[in-house]
This record gives structure tokens, C-alpha cells and sequence, in this order.
């Protein structure tokens, strides 16, 4: 009929050495994550920066020149000039998603429509983020100020009078 199976006792040094046995067999090794440190040099920042103004964000190029992005966020910390620069590629990604917005509403079709909203939606609010100024909605504020007579007014009022009061009248 059928096999029987026999119960093991294992000790928990025994049961522990399984469980590290396994998971050495089951999980991969991995290499340490840590990348050597870069130094700044104009040719990797014009690389990040013109893969950024072709449409990758700051991780994509990161990522595809395989550099971390602290490494990146240190140099504009290090060189203003680089981080300027880099906000004037986050603008042009900006207005690259634009372009995006336009292509995918220019070729929507009544299959497409539902997905083409959600990336309209994500584009929309990216380009909105990456240049506020430019694409962020506008903000129209609506106040009333009421002007109060403040002490200041009432300090110098109390001057002009100590001073009328101190001249010598012409009537003496």
C-alpha cells in the first residue's frame, strides 16, 4: 500500500543547521550593493544631464550610467553650477512629458482610452511637479485686507503734536 514515513528527531542545533543548509541553497548570494565612490567630472554630468533631457528622470540615468544617485545628490550639494544645471534638465523632462501628453491624446483611441487617462493623469502630474511655474495649475487668490489704523499711525500723530507743542507760538 502506501509508504509509511518515520518521524526525526532532531536536536535544535541539528534543526538550525537544516534551516541555514536551506536557505544557503535557496537564496541567491548576493555581491555588496556598495559602489565606489565617483569623483565630479563634466563628462558624467553632461551624460546624466542629457540622458535626463531625452526623458529619463534622475534615477533612470543613474541607474543607466550605474551610478548612485547619493553620488549625484552629493555633487549638486558640492557644485552649484551642476545642481543649476540640473534644474534646468528637470524643466526640459518637464516639458518633454508635455510632448508625451500630447503624443499619447493625439493618438488615443476608444481602446486605449481608459489606460491613455491614466498615463495622461501620471504625465500631467509629473510635468506639473517638475515645473510648477510653467505647468503646475494656477493659483487665483481671492482676499480682502482691511486697512486698520495701526499704532505706528497713532505714534506719529502724538509726534506731530509734541512737536507743534514745542515750537514757540508766534503770538508771544
Amino acid at each position: 500500500m502506501g509508504r509509511r514515513l518515520q518521524k526525526i528527531t532532531l536536536t535544535d542545533q541539528e534543526r538550525q543547521a537544516a534551516i541555514d543548509a536551506a536557505k544557503d541553497a535557496l537564496l541567491p548570494t548576493r555581491a555588496p550593493t556598495r559602489r565606489p565612490r565617483i569623483p565630479y567630472t563634466e563628462d558624467i554630468a553632461d551624460q546624466i544631464l542629457e540622458l535626463m533631457v531625452e526623458g529619463h528622470d534622475m534615477v533612470r540615468a543613474c541607474h543607466e550610467l550605474d551610478i548612485a544617485r547619493s553620488t549625484v545628490y552629493r555633487w549638486m550639494d558640492e557644485n552649484p553650477d551642476f545642481k543649476a544645471r540640473c534644474a534646468r534638465a528637470r524643466e526640459a523632462l518637464a516639458d518633454y512629458d508635455a510632448f508625451r501628453i500630447a503624443e499619447i491624446s493625439t493618438n488615443a483611441t476608444a481602446e486605449s482610452a481608459q489606460a491613455d487617462r491614466v498615463k495622461l493623469a501620471a504625465l500631467q502630474w509629473l510635468a506639473a511637479k517638475r515645473a510648477p511655474k510653467v505647468y503646475g495649475d494656477k493659483l487665483e487668490i481671492d482676499a480682502q485686507v482691511e486697512v486698520n489704523r495701526g499704532p505706528s499711525e497713532h505714534l506719529l500723530e502724538f509726534l506731530k503734536l509734541g512737536e507743534r507743542m514745542s515750537r514757540p507760538s508766534s503770538s508771544d
